[in-house]
């Protein structure tokens, strides 16, 4: 399972070094990073991009630039101390030219022509400050010559590990794995394989390649990979891609997403905003209420994707959306358990989540979050949106209106909601919001809607079981079962309308409270562990 503290936010401060120029260096990075806490912008990973290898030498050499960067362990260090964690950029070609590519020639670590030559093709990003005024779009000149590491070579395997052992040890948490989708159909691999033939296998060699250098320095490796073959579900995460800022993008870029979990792959994420351009505000918005509710969420993009760098509205709307995602956060590993365990995904299509239902067959973008929350992206201008809801009772998450499906029905969501639908029968454990991870677990509200029965386990790091959390409704009496370290607790039940007869605690009387405008009932309980519930209706 991946570790909890990459299930936070993601910030790349990628898009604000573009917009000033690329002219930051390892001071004006700290500022950015100290913005964060100035806007109290929840977030746990920082991710730099190709540049903290330099502006103009060639890529990729897997040394942090000696101007921008005069002293990277400090910066680590400084990121550690504030309780962030560090990704660094890479991709598995190494430039025409460079000294590392003279050492890989040299030991046959490229893949080869027929003849016996390394294959060069233009596929080693360029940096900016060496591109000309035309080089603005992906094309075969945006590309310098380079060649592919080939990863069916054993050595070459263990030369490229080699490169990633000084940067674990510095401090670094994990590694963005880009590209890895080319390579040349006319290729010779040292296992004797054509380029044609190791296509897809390829980047699949990649990625466990980086996955087996961190796994010798924790038992909780992570990437943030982008290529991938089938069994590249064994490496999370796998992000989108490079999609275009704007709604249609966000629209393809979901459908793309729950395909991809129906092919096996439990746990996906896309950038924040889109990558390429400048999003308007409500576009920006609308990709960040989804964003924010995938497995991982990512701010990155060729632009700033800050919310203080979009308008007030947009700032506090994206602010909130980050705060939901925190709160979801205990949740969220729930599922992320489940999906390590089961293959399947976080995010489902509305196909596989009600396999039975005809009605889901042709929704195309709206998600099952797990098995209990509901989750309708907006896609168009102004909010129009179409809801399903499949067979059974769904709760408004943000008013707790109920509402009986299967039912489709059009209507306008503002700009401050995405419609988010909890399922009969749930248990959603939230907890406070914090601007770290590790900050949430004293705390832990678990909400009940219904009297169905249900379980939900979240994983604890580091303690000798996980949280358990089962619910059983018997007759006129729920009944509420806790298996967990000590912490403090409260219980909202949801759809209900008085005060039940008696509720116990491990059999003696306990308070609760009814809030009758919201139909909910309140216990809350301090310092308790493994304990049972029983809530007696009259």
């Amino acid at each position: 399972m991946p570790p909890r503290w990459s299930f936070g936010v993601w910030v790349s401060p990628f898009g604000n070094y573009l917009d000033a120029g690329s002219t930051w260096q390892q001071d004006e990075f700290l500022q950015f990073i100290a913005s964060l806490d100035e806007h109290e912008m929840p977030c746990d990973v920082i991710h730099l991009d190709p540049y903290w290898m330099g502006k103009t030498k060639k890529l990729c050499d897997f040394a942090w630039d000696p101007v921008d960067y005069p002293d990277p362990k400090l910066f680590i260090d400084t990121l550690a101390k504030r309780g962030l964690r560090l990704c660094l950029w890479e991709h598995p070609y190494i430039e025409k030219g460079s000294e590392l590519y003279e050492e890989g020639k040299r030991n046959g670590y490229f893949i080869k022509k027929a003849d016996g030559s390394v294959y060069d093709y233009h596929i080693v990003i360029v940096p900016a400050e060496r591109r000309t005024a035309e080089q603005t779009e992906y094309a075969e000149d945006f590309y310098a010559l380079g060649s592919a590491v080939d990863f069916s070579n054993p050595a070459a395997v263990e030369w490229y590990k080699s490169l990633h052992r000084p940067l674990i040890e510095m401090g670094t948490a994990t590694f963005k794995t880009d590209f890895g989708e080319v390579t040349p159909y006319d290729a010779h691999f040292f296992n004797g394989m054509s380029g044609r033939e190791m296509h897809n296998l390829y980047a699949y060699l990649y990625n466990k390649t980086v996955w087996e250098v961190e796994q010798e320095y924790t038992d909780t490796p992570f990437l943030w990979g982008r290529s991938g073959y089938a069994g590249s579900q064994a490496f999370p995460v796998q992000w989108s891609g490079d999609p275009v800022s704007d709604l249609r993008s966000l629209r393809t870029t979901i459908i793309s997403g729950l395909n991809y979990g129906l092919s096996g792959i439990p746990f996906w994420s896309f950038d924040i905003g889109g990558f390429k351009g400048l999003p308007d505000s409500e576009t920006y918005v609308r990709w960040a209420q989804v964003g924010l509710l995938l497995s991982h969420a990512r701010f990155h993009g060729t632009a700033s994707r800050m919310p203080w760098n979009f308008s007030d509205e947009a700032q506090e709307i994206v602010m909130e959306a980050v705060r939901l995602r925190y709160r979801l956060l205990p949740y969220i590993l729930a599922i992320a358990k489940q999906a390590t365990e089961t293959g399947l995904p976080v995010i489902r299509a509305m196909s596989l989540a009600f396999e039975g239902d005809s009605g889901s067959r042709s929704v195309e973008t709206q998600f099952m979050l797990g098995s209990s929350l509901l989750v309708v992206p907006v896609l168009k201008e102004g909010g129009e949106v179409e809801i399903y809801l499949p067979e059974g009772t769904w709760y408004d998450y943000y008013t707790g209106e109920v509402q009986s499906g299967p039912k489709t029905y059009r209507t306008v969501s503002p700009l401050d909601k995405i419609p988010l639908f909890v399922r009969e029968g749930a248990i959603i454990p939230t907890t406070e919001v914090a601007n770290r991870v590790r900050q949430w677990d004293p705390q832990l509200s678990v909400h009940l809607y219904g009297r169905a029965t249900n379980t939900v386990v979240i994983p604890e790091e580091n303690q000798t079981m996980d949280t358990s959390i089962t619910s059983e409704t018997k007759g006129s009496v729920l009944g509420i079962e806790v298996a967990s370290k000590t912490r403090n607790w409260t219980f909202i039940c949801h759809g209900w309308t008085k005060l039940p007869k008696e509720v116990l605690l491990n059999g003696k009387p306990c308070k609760a409270f009814l809030n009758e405008e919201s139909n909910t009932l309140h216990i809350a309980l301090v310092n308790e562990g493994t304990f049972k519930l029983s809530i007696q209706e009259d």
